[in-house]
């Protein structure tokens, strides 16, 4: 969220579009109001609400608060059961070496923060993580910034030998089959994430060891976010998907990137699902576009085969309509694994569909396809 007071901006530079301080006066320019708008407007819902750290920026202990509280506003308005955050390098007052408890703002910010206070299972500031289990559901949620207690030790993100071993202790404890649902929150990428422009320093030392012990009890996602870049990548089967930023401006204009907000639609029990996203924009509000860096629909968890799920889209279609064209939503609700496509499947099917069967999505991925239709030659 990267929200903050606007007294703590250093221009020429500009940090965030979320400030403390701001009315709202137009609701399009305020990501919070403006996200009501899209929740109403589009009758958005979510069983949980998970917020992967930054929520301030630079420590601005006013950001912290507010934007606090717009998490628990949003929480209520998607529907949402229960806020789940972790805890972000922007939330630590690590880069003040004469503060002495860098976490202290953030222990005394909320009793359910950044776990609800009637879900907490295990001492989330002294071990660096916590299992958060409710209902059918199972979070891990680890403080990559566990380390973070001076200027120095801020510069790197690790999980400790100690940190693993005491999590596969307690998993091997637990009844995972009471749960349909298991998933890892973190602030910091557990595998590399680079890009044109800056160097990645600053991820998870010993995340490839974190990310066997989750495929060994499979869990089903890893979100992270930290960089501002969303990206969605499998990793030994593992859907790791970064959120990038909902109001930061920081390397989003560099990269030519988007703010992003999304719902993640997880299957029971399976590596599988899809991703609907939005983007910010400041003039409009939070809009689902064409052709933005990061789509506006994208799966993981399919593992079928491309040229024979092709064949059964076009036999559908051969034998539900006469007229060679259908619309989207019906077919993905007859073929379902369209949904879990990545973006290399939508890919691959689209080439398929066109060639052997000159079939076309419209608009085409990686876009939210909206119509199926026979091509004339």
């Amino acid at each position: 969220m990267h929200c903050m007071h606007s007294s703590k901006e250093k221009p020429p530079d500009v940090a965030t579009y979320l400030y403390s301080d701001d009315i709202g006066r137009s609701e399009t320019r305020h990501p919070i109001k403006a996200l009501k708008n899209l929740i109403d407007k589009d009758e958005l819902d979510a069983y949980i609400l998970l917020c992967p750290g930054d929520i301030t920026n630079l420590a601005d202990t006013q950001g912290l608060i507010t934007g606090w509280s717009y998490l628990e506003k949003i929480r209520v308005k998607i529907g949402a059961k229960k806020l789940i955050a972790t805890v972000g390098n922007h939330d630590v007052a690590s880069r003040n070496d004469d503060i002495g408890n860098v976490n202290l703002d953030l222990q005394l910010l909320d009793a359910n923060y950044p776990i609800p206070s009637d879900l907490v299972r295990g001492d989330f500031w002294t071990n660096g993580y916590s299992f958060v289990d409710f209902e059918n559901i199972l979070v891990l949620n680890i403080n990559s910034c566990h380390f973070h207690n001076n200027s120095k030790t801020a510069k790197k993100s690790k999980i400790d030998i100690s940190q693993l071993d005491s999590i596969r202790k307690e998993l091997q404890k637990k009844d995972l089959t009471g749960f349909d649902y298991k998933i890892v929150l973190i602030h910091h990428h557990p595998i590399p994430h680079s890009n044109m422009d800056y160097e990645d320093l600053d991820m998870l030392d010993k995340g490839d060891e974190l990310i066997a012990l989750l495929n060994q009890y499979k869990f089903q996602i890893l979100i992270h976010g930290h960089k501002h870049d969303a990206r969605l990548t499998i990793y030994q089967s593992l859907p790791i998907f970064c959120a990038g930023s909902l109001s930061s401006l920081m390397n989003v204009k560099d990269l030519k990137s988007d703010n992003t907000f999304h719902i993640i639609n997880l299957e029971a029990g399976e590596a599988k699902g899809y991703i609907e996203s939005w983007i910010y924009a400041p003039q409009e509000g939070w809009v689902s576009r064409l052709d933005t860096r990061f789509p506006c629909l994208t799966g993981f968890g399919f593992n079928g085969d491309i040229k024979t799920l092709a064949k059964t889209i076009n036999d559908w279609l051969s034998e539900k309509t006469k007229e060679n064209r259908s619309y989207y939503e019906p077919l993905a609700t007859a073929i379902p694994d369209l949904k879990f496509l990545t973006n290399a499947n939508q890919v691959d099917l689209s080439k398929i569909l066109e060639t052997e069967y000159d079939l076309e999505f419209s608009p085409n991925y990686p876009n939210k396809p909206k119509l199926i239709s026979k091509l004339i030659r």
